[in-house]
Formats: C-alpha cells, sequence, structure tokens
C-alpha cells in the first residue's frame, strides 16, 4: 500500500473515532441540558405527534415501507401520531396545504441523490440504547370541521383500518405487494381508490362516491357497502358485495372467464349487461373478474 494511501486510511479512522466521541459526548451534554435528541417513547420505540389546524391541510402524503394506518373521524382535533420510525430514516414535512411523511428504508438510499438528499446526521445511527423499535403505526384523527380532501398512501405492504370518517376525501392507497383494509361507518361523496397485487377488504356501513379496484387477486367482503360508481379489475379472489339499494338504480357491466357470478342469488352468465331504469344518472357497476368468484346482492 502506498504511504499516501495509508495516510489517508489513518485519518479517516481518526475523523471515525472523533465523530463518534463527538456524538457521545453531545448526548450527554442533551441529557444535562434536558434537550431531546431523539423521539424516544416511555414505554419503548419512538412516538411523534403532529397537530395541524383543519383549516389549513387538505392532503395528507405517506409513502412507507410495512406500516399500519389508523384513520379516525370525527376527532375532537386534527393531528397525526407516528409510531417507531427510526430518527433519521424519514422526512415528515408541511408544504402548502400538504402534510407528507416520506420514509426512507434504508441507508443507502438515504445516501441516493435520487430526490433529494436527506442526510440528517450521524447521531441517529451511531446511537445506543432504545434502538428496539415495534411495528409502525400512524393514527390520523379528523376534525369534524376538517378541510382534508385526500389521504394518499404508497406503501411495500399497507394495512389500513378507518372508521367513522364522514369528511368529503378520496382515500387513495397503491401498494407493491399487499394490502389490507377494515373500514366501518365511513360517509363520504368522494372516492376510495386501491392499486395493489393483492387486496383484501373488509368493510361494513358504508357509503361513497365511488369504488375502485385493480389487482391481481382480490378478496373483498363488503357488507351495506353503498355506492354509485364500482369499478373493479382483477384476475383471482372474491367479491361478495351486499349494497342497499335496488338493482334498477344500477347499470352493470360484468366480465369473467372462469369464475361464478350470482345476482341477488341468481346464477348469471358472463358476460353480463343490463342498464338502469330509473333515470338519467344511474349507478355504475363496471366488473373484469378473470377467474375471481361474484357475488352481488342488491336490496334495500
Amino acid at each position: 500500500m502506498k504511504p499516501t494511501s495509508i495516510i489517508f486510511l489513518v485519518v479517516s479512522v481518526l475523523l471515525i473515532i472523533g465523530g463518534v466521541i463527538a456524538c457521545t459526548v453531545a448526548k450527554d451534554i442533551a441529557v444535562t441540558d434536558g434537550y431531546t435528541l431523539f423521539h424516544d417513547a416511555e414505554g419503548g420505540g419512538t412516538y411523534v405527534r403532529h397537530d395541524f389546524k383543519s383549516s389549513d391541510v387538505n392532503k395528507i402524503e405517506l409513502v412507507v415501507t410495512d406500516a399500519e394506518i389508523h384513520i379516525y373521524g370525527g376527532a375532537e382535533e386534527s393531528y397525526i401520531e407516528f409510531f417507531n420510525f427510526r430518527d433519521g430514516l424519514y422526512t415528515l414535512a408541511t408544504s402548502g396545504n400538504t402534510i407528507s411523511l416520506d420514509e426512507i428504508p434504508n441507508l443507502k438510499s438515504l445516501l441516493s441523490f435520487k430526490g433529494g438528499f436527506s442526510f440528517s446526521g450521524m447521531r441517529y445511527f451511531l446511537r445506543f440504547g432504545n434502538t428496539q423499535l415495534g411495528p409502525k403505526k400512524v393514527n390520523i384523527y379528523i376534525g369534524a370541521d376538517s378541510a382534508l380532501k385526500v389521504i394518499s398512501l404508497s406503501a411495500e405492504n399497507g394495512t389500513v383500518y378507518a372508521e367513522k370518517v364522514g369528511v368529503q376525501l378520496d382515500l387513495q392507497i397503491t401498494a407493491d405487494r399487499s394490502v389490507t383494509l377494515a373500514g366501518s361507518d365511513i360517509r363520504t361523496a368522494s372516492a376510495l381508490t386501491i392499486d395493489s397485487p393483492s387486496i383484501s377488504l373488509d368493510m361494513e356501513d358504508c357509503s361513497l362516491n365511488e369504488l375502485s379496484l385493480k389487482g391481481n387477486r382480490c378478496d373483498a367482503d363488503l357488507d351495506r357497502f353503498y355506492f354509485t360508481q364500482l369499478d373493479a379489475e382483477i384476475t383471482t379472489g372474491a367479491l361478495d358485495i351486499h349494497v342497499p339499494s335496488a338493482t334498477e338504480n344500477y347499470s352493470m357491466d360484468i366480465r369473467g372467464s372462469g369464475g361464478s357470478c350470482t345476482l341477488n342469488g341468481e346464477k348469471l352468465s358472463l358476460p353480463y349487461t343490463a342498464e338502469s331504469t330509473t333515470g338519467a344518472h344511474p349507478g355504475k357497476i363496471a366488473i373484469s373478474a378473470g377467474n375471481a368468484n361474484i357475488s352481488l346482492t342488491i336490496t334495500e
């Protein structure tokens, strides 16, 4: 090895050792001065709360790997809680009327210049002590006077729970692998859009304008689930949908190649089309089901 290389190597090692010592000393000083360096929760993991004015925010955008997302409507105030996101490996920002959480999954992507440089400090990677984190979770509390119009989730695997949502907002979910959504008592004149290779839905007592599903496998159990428009493009799985309405309120275009299809208990031959007979603005059901099984019950 050349002498110059040896010198640079020694200097680099000394700089690393100096950096570790500096971080350790800084941590001790911060503790003494009562300054919080990390968002550690008392029971373990991390916790961050972000309050926002209902009238100032119309979009929440989440980009995560694997996380549970809980959406609660009818809250007394609007705020977001983040659990077990490792300090230094995510960015939380407010830009205009949008709150965004962008998770950086590892150090390699952190140091990548794609989409900008987001290095927040070596203290997050040289810390000692509480580094064991539980499952990542986001709680979104929506006040009754909220101006929120869109909640957007991009994930590798996304699990979403929603209840008592009454504001007029679109819920947009995209996942590279899978989406699991459970919901109840959702009343909105907006849209639910899901795009993922694997989709699992379990929802009841909901009313919305548009439901859009796109994926390979979809297993959906939708009970007392009212919609104006349904667009589903899937390949396998099962759709079991009960709509508290009447069949004449919907025009239908249902196609499939290998699965079964029933409407109010009667077997249909596919492709099946029908026109609404109730006026100029009927509901619409468009399903491309592949080999999936479909059970539609449209009764009051």
